[in-house]
């Protein structure tokens, strides 16, 4: 790109952003000539502070500003092997931060400390092993991090809790029989598991929900929310009800409970999923025939609302056209369908999804089915930003961005007020339609995509390789 042209460009990008504040942040511990690919925040909820994390492919840059953007400090770790690609999570303690990485293979972990006060790092391979259990999720709460897992054919939940770079293992038995389509007993593992080719995986897909949640990530059959205490684990496989199982990490109780599902049936076939805010419960049951959903409340039982819509007729409470996102490139404009029969034809399968999006008149919902792309578009893993994948809500906000802006997905937007009645009005842009609007003036002449919220805005990020710095803008 030449400077003439980049110029320009910043110019007509600073139109965009309506006067919104940028920041240059210089990368001046780079030690390789490899393009930057990767970068990942911390934000401090105690400090206000942020900590940027630059991957130039040889060190690991760590950089902290306070919130007036002064920074603080800066320090360059040479990372741990090649395999440990996966970010999960953090311990931040005064001048210490601790980042704990996976390896690739879901079965070893390791960590990076960089001691800011000592001006040092030091990289851990934990001796933790994976055998007859499989990886779920991870946990940042109070301090502590937490790695979780579920025994292989049962349902054992193992904790590895860690106050800093030593843990303590703790597990709990789910006393609790799980059913799919029959009443034969299923484990918590069958539950999460998903066949893949010759085997199976587990599918769990972590969810802020303060934040719009794209139809791909919401089409997971089993969710995770953390909690004030916790986490809330849904599992939506069985086509009876939903099972949410709470637990307290801090004394390793739990509590399951079930909701019926809006609709099943023996002899028809019906897809189904749910959405957990408020303390609410929102469940969408559809084939190709019909459409139910519902909303319960979760302590009381009580439903809410409810609302049911077959082939032949108009779709009331939507307020956005049938929209079917193109395969294949986030900015290609997308096709609208006319017909209800067609919309749930498209629905009409195991990836229907509904996720909810809190605004200040009530909820923004959107309904539908997610495609998996197969060939000719990015993958999580192939999205700007994502190469270093951030898992385990450790750069959740980038993930849900990521998500938000790429796939093929099929869907309606829907408003409901606080009492569930159906609103006019078309739906509102939120944040991540913002900077998609924004980010795609770049056209990908930039990388190292990030997207992450400090002390109650969001930022959007990018490494410029032209001024050699990391741009973060505030939306």
């Amino acid at each position: 790109m030449s400077k003439t042209y980049f110029f320009l460009l910043l110019g007509l990008i600073s139109s965009l952003i309506n006067a919104q504040q940028v920041y240059n942040i210089p990368n001046n511990l780079k030690d390789s000539n490899r393009s930057i690919k990767d970068a990942f925040t911390i934000t401090n909820q105690e400090t206000k502070n942020l900590t940027l994390f630059i991957d130039d492919n040889k060190t690991f840059n760590a950089y902290v500003y306070d919130k007036a953007m002064n920074r603080l400090d800066e320090l360059s770790s040479v990372g741990l092997p090649n395999r440990y690609d996966e970010i999960l999570g953090y311990i931040q303690k005064e001048n210490r931060t601790i980042l704990f990485l996976k390896h690739r293979n879901n079965k070893e972990f390791g960590a990076i400390v960089y001691d800011f006060k000592s001006n040092e790092t030091k990289e851990i391979q934990f001796d933790i092993k994976f055998k007859n259990e499989e990886f779920v999720e991870v946990l940042s709460k109070n301090n502590k991090f937490y790695i979780i897992s579920v025994e292989e054919k049962s349902s054992k939940i193992n904790f590895y809790e860690f106050g800093g770079i030593s843990y303590n293992k703790h597990t709990i038995h789910l006393d609790y029989n799980f059913r799919i389509e029959r009443n034969q007993p299923q484990t918590l593992h069958q539950m999460l598991s998903v066949s893949e080719g010759l085997g199976s995986n587990l599918e769990i897909e972590k969810i802020e929900n303060y934040l719009p949640v794209s139809v791909q990530m919401a089409s997971s059959m089993n969710k995770f929310y953390e909690t004030t205490n916790g986490f809330d684990l849904s599992l939506d496989k069985s086509i009876y009800e939903t099972y949410i199982i709470s637990v307290d990490v801090s004394s390793y109780e739990y509590q399951i409970h079930q909701f019926e599902k809006p609709k099943y049936s023996s002899t028809e076939t019906f897809y189904g999923n749910s959405f957990l805010l408020d303390n609410n419960i929102f469940q969408l049951v559809a084939n190709s025939d019909e459409l139910y959903f519902q909303v319960i409340n979760r302590e009381s039982g009580e439903s809410l609302k409810k609302l049911t819509l077959k082939k032949d007729e108009s779709i009331d409470f939507k307020n956005s056209p049938i929209i079917q996102d193109k395969e294949g490139d986030i900015y290609a404009p997308h096709r609208e369908l006319e017909k209800t029969s067609k919309f749930l034809r498209k629905i009409d399968n195991e990836n229907i999804a509904i996720s909810v999006y809190k605004v200040g008149f009530g909820y923004q919902i959107t309904m539908g089915s997610y495609n998996e792309i197969k060939q000719g578009g990015p993958m999580m893993m192939g999205m700007p930003g994502m190469s270093m994948s951030m898992g385990g809500g450790f750069g959740l906000v980038a993930s849900a961005y990521f998500s938000y802006s790429y796939g093929k997905s099929v869907r309606i937007e829907c408003l409901f007020d606080e009492q569930f009645r159906h609103l006019d009005g078309k739906p509102r842009k939120n944040i991540f339609d913002k900077i998609k609007d924004y980010a795609e003036v770049l056209q990908n002449n930039d990388t190292a995509e990030t997207v992450f919220e400090w002390n109650n805005d969001v930022y959007y990020g990018y490494y410029s390789s032209i001024t050699e710095s990391y741009r973060l803008i505030k939306f």
